[in-house]
């Protein structure tokens, strides 16, 4: 599932004529453990984006939301100009997604760093 919303960002970027970002596994480690927060505590909000997210970074920005499926949390964050923003911004250059499902909901996080 994560996988699938790193290949959704990437894709994006691909159309938008921008480079593609390169998964970091300390990026995903912290948003796979805020997606099963938010799935165990049945919401979506933000976290303390400089915990768990590694010291080598200039940038940082997160995505947070919840929806019935990758995909529509996808589109949700498209359809969002702050959200689509982070993820059509050229000066990332690295992200890490996550993804936990509680109650047939979607927690989707993805965190953006230069």
């Amino acid at each position: 599932m994560a996988v699938e919303s790193a290949a959704l960002v990437n894709s994006e970027r691909g159309s938008a004529g921008l480079g593609l970002l390169a998964q970091d596994q300390t990026l995903n480690a912290k948003a796979e453990a805020w997606a099963a927060q938010m799935a165990a505590a049945g919401r979506a909000s933000h976290s303390d984006l400089s915990q768990d997210s590694g010291s080598n970074w200039t940038k940082i920005a997160e995505n947070v939301g919840r929806a019935g499926s990758v995909a529509e949390m996808h589109r949700l964050f498209m359809e969002s100009a702050k959200h689509r923003d982070a993820i059509l911004n050229s000066g990332f250059t690295r992200f890490g997604t996550g993804v936990a499902v509680a109650d047939g909901q979607y927690f989707v996080v993805q965190v953006f760093v230069k």
